[in-house]
């Protein structure tokens, strides 16, 4: 990939590059930590927000630290395989997608929930499309991870 950059930024390819792959890994080291812990305790109803005391968020940064922790542990052990690690997280996001998507659509078809903003039959045919297609890809992935 450095070397496809080698006509636009010459010498400096592998540089840029790898300064750009070296962002990309810390900005998703601090996003995804804080999301996830925003995430569920937004949905579980407890108090949330980086603007808060450890005491009066606790279960929010107990769940941030966690994930960092969880995610540092494949790391400290360079014996483990990252690829299969990889591979297999993956192949568990596609599984999991059309199951997401289904409860996607079930909230928007609350009328109290969404007001005027509920989605037009039109809508949610393409939805339900594109939910079916990508269920079918996940069994295809599923198969061929097998």
């Amino acid at each position: 990939a450095a070397a496809s950059l080698k006509p636009v930024a010459g010498q400096f390819a592998l540089l840029l590059f790898s300064t750009g792959l070296f962002a990309a890994s810390l900005l998703g080291c601090f996003a995804l930590p804080v999301a996830t812990a925003y995430a569920l305790s937004e949905a579980l109803g407890w108090e949330h927000g980086l603007n808060h005391h450890f005491h009066k968020a606790k279960a929010f940064y107990s769940i941030f630290t966690l994930v960092l922790i969880f995610g540092a542990i494949p790391v400290i052990f360079p014996q483990l395989p990252l690829w299969r690690a990889i591979i297999l997280s993956q192949t568990l996001n596609g599984i999991l997608l059309p199951v997401i998507l289904v409860f996607i659509s079930i909230l928007l078809a609350n009328k109290r929930l969404m007001g005027q903003w509920q989605p037009g039959r039109l809508h949610r045919f393409v939805f339900w499309l594109m939910t079916l297609g990508v269920a079918a890809l996940s069994v295809f992935l599923l198969f061929s991870a097998i």
